[in-house]
């Protein structure tokens, strides 16, 4: 009977190991995790290949009367069953709830689901998995095409995570469909001067994208602060009468930097 039970063991471990090298295999959504249809798939899938095995033992132990290998192959059935379904269950019920909550269709008749992917997005950049939060961002702009809040995020993020080219690409993909928001589009401006002043040593660029800020937000705090950034140098020359370096004094409760 030792043998069996050995047998009955290994089987579940083996699943167990199968599922899991699924779950994080290179194919799977980000860094493992796998779509909620394809995940309740491989539960399905992998329950009934256990159950099978499972019934299987328990029906040749009971015509054999052997109660206690009956027993055993039910209480690791059932350890197996909570161990490896339980968190995936979890998740997709989660991740179901979610969506559920922030729900509805949008003009394409699609899944609107910005705060529940956003969310996502976020949970991957706070692991650190820079490039499944941007799959994340990219995914809801590809589903709403005309929002840029989900590339302007992912624009943000690229370069905290000092991936400059990649975030000044994001940026500029992003500007133009932010121009109808006027806040949205000069804070983005401000962050993508300020990218292009410090890294790429593009004082042009970054004048003309200050100017256009002050000529849409001229009484804003922004635009305020903004409008004596373009007085100091390296957008205007220092006279002797004017200190030259150092950055205009920042307003408070304005993007620092700049």
């Amino acid at each position: 009977m030792l043998a069996r039970v050995l047998a009955v063991v290994l089987t579940d471990v083996l699943l167990y190991i199968l599922l899991r090298l699924l779950l994080n295999s290179p194919f799977t959504e980000g860094r493992g995790r796998l779509p909620l249809s394809m995940a309740t798939l491989v539960c399905i899938m992998a329950l009934f290949a256990h159950a099978g095995v499972s019934q299987a033992a328990v029906a040749y132990a009971a015509l054999n009367h052997e109660l206690l290998f009956a027993i055993v192959c039910a209480v690791l059935g059932a350890v197996f069953l909570l161990s490896a379904f339980l968190p995936m269950l979890t998740n997709s019920l989660a991740s179901t709830t979610v969506d559920a909550a922030f729900g509805g269709m949008n003009a394409n008749n699609q899944p609107m689901r910005l705060a529940s992917d956003l969310s996502r997005a976020r949970l991957f950049a706070d692991n650190n998995d820079i490039d499944a939060a941007v799959r994340e961002y990219r995914r809801y702009f590809n589903s709403e095409p005309g929002n840029a809040e989900p590339l302007l995020q992912a624009a943000h993020l690229l370069r905290q995570a000092k991936r400059h080219d990649e975030a000044l690409e994001m940026f500029r993909e992003a500007l133009p469909l932010a121009w109808h928001n006027t806040a949205a589009w000069s804070g983005a401006a401000f962050h993508l001067a300020d990218l292009l002043l410090r890294q790429y040593s593009d004082i042009q660029g970054a004048r003309h994208l200050l100017r256009e800020i002050v000529h849409r937000v001229p009484d804003s705090p922004l635009g305020r602060h903004v409008s004596l950034r373009l007085l100091q140098p390296p957008f205007t020359p220092a006279s002797a009468d004017q200190p030259s370096g150092g950055a205009a004094p920042a307003v408070p409760g304005v993007y620092p930097g700049l």
